[in-house]
């Protein structure tokens, strides 16, 4: 059992969508930094007006906030298109060999776009978020790089396809089709790859993104209970990295999660503390329990990670790590669900 971790991302304070779900959306924050204040127009006859002075913490903001919407298009592209390949290559490679090889008994199940519904929306996406600012180039590159890997491969399912479902291996005895699953094989390898670029570039941008925008309201509200939820969020994605990584040294995992354990014990405290700011909360229940959740689940693969590493009996760890998985992606869907008053 492979586990495979979908493109989560928590976006905050922008109207943009996390990645658990293709069509999920956050709702707007009622205390989302304020954007920059345009220039007022002056009439001819008036005397000139200046502008509404703008503070280097305004322009940041404003700044982030272009960089998310950018984001949420490829964010967008990657959930629709990934689950799609994804489901392809499980459907084509389950009747192969393990040298992955036709297996000579099974006809392969070959998935296709379609109606394009998939990929053409996702390609779209790459284009219209090409067309947005800010430019960024090293972004964009990788973007189309991941088109292209989709094109291509397309190419290949298009072709195998019409092969297996005309029967035109019973005409060359699956000389073709050997030929075919060798371009599929790689198609999918180019994907996977370009995949890998274009989600580790546009982490890096969010993750920079998350970072200014907590400092700025950890500089506004001090450590609120909304700052520990935005905080909280970056905390479980850098563990959940560390969780699925089969390569994590056992004493890195259990001390990250320790460490994940106080600052998740600091947030409890600080809700039960101040209920004046749980109560510019919505949501917020739904939230702290999925917390809770996530904070057993993490409990548990600590545990499988001690047992293995003292070659003790222990749980499967497939089916914990995806239990992680699933905790952490309710989590997540619960955070783009928070809404916040603006303090009275």
């Amino acid at each position: 059992m492979s586990i495979r971790s979908p493109f989560v991302v928590t976006m905050l304070a922008l109207a943009v969508c996390a990645l658990a779900a293709p069509a999920c959306k956050k709702k707007a924050d009622k205390t989302a930094e304020p954007a920059a204040a345009p220039g007022q127009g002056v009439a001819p006859t008036a005397e000139p007006q200046a502008a509404e002075p703008v503070s280097g913490e305004d322009r940041e903001a404003a700044s982030d906030a272009s960089l998310g919407e950018k984001l949420h298009f490829y964010i967008g592209c990657v959930n629709r298109a990934d689950s799609f390949v994804d489901g392809t290559y499980d459907h084509y490679t389950r009747w192969l060999t393990p040298k992955r090889k036709l297996d000579g008994k099974h006809d392969p199940i070959v998935r296709t776009n379609g109606s394009g519904a998939d990929l053409s929306g996702c390609f779209k996406a790459i284009d219209e978020a090409a067309a947005t600012e800010p430019k960024l180039p090293e972004l964009e590159k990788v973007a189309f790089a991941y088109r292209d890997a989709h094109e291509k491969l397309e190419v290949s399912l298009v072709e195998a396809d019409r092969y297996y479902s005309q029967g035109d291996f019973k005409d060359d005895k699956y000389a073709h089709g050997r030929e075919l699953n060798e371009q599929i094989l790689a198609g999918f390898d180019a994907v996977f790859a370009a995949r890998k670029g274009l989600r580790g570039a546009i982490s890096q941008h969010n993750d920079e993104l998350a970072a200014r925008s907590l400092a700025r309201l950890e500089k506004r509200e001090g450590k609120s209970v909304r700052y520990y939820t935005r905080r909280l969020m970056a905390e479980a994605q850098a563990r959940l990295d560390l969780a699925l990584d089969p390569a994590t040294d056992p004493a890195a995992l259990r001390d990250a999660i320790e460490a994940y354990k106080s600052f998740h014990a600091e947030f409890l405290d600080r809700h039960a503390k101040h209920p004046e700011e749980v109560a510019r909360a919505s949501n917020l229940a739904g939230f702290v329990l999925r917390s809770n959740n996530l904070l057993g689940a993490f409990k548990e693969v600590q545990r499988i990670a001690a047992a293995k590493a003292e070659r003790k009996p222990h749980e499967d760890e497939d089916v914990r790590k995806k239990d992680l998985l699933d905790d952490y992606n309710s989590l997540v869907e619960e955070s783009n669900q928070l809404e916040w008053k603006a303090p009275e």
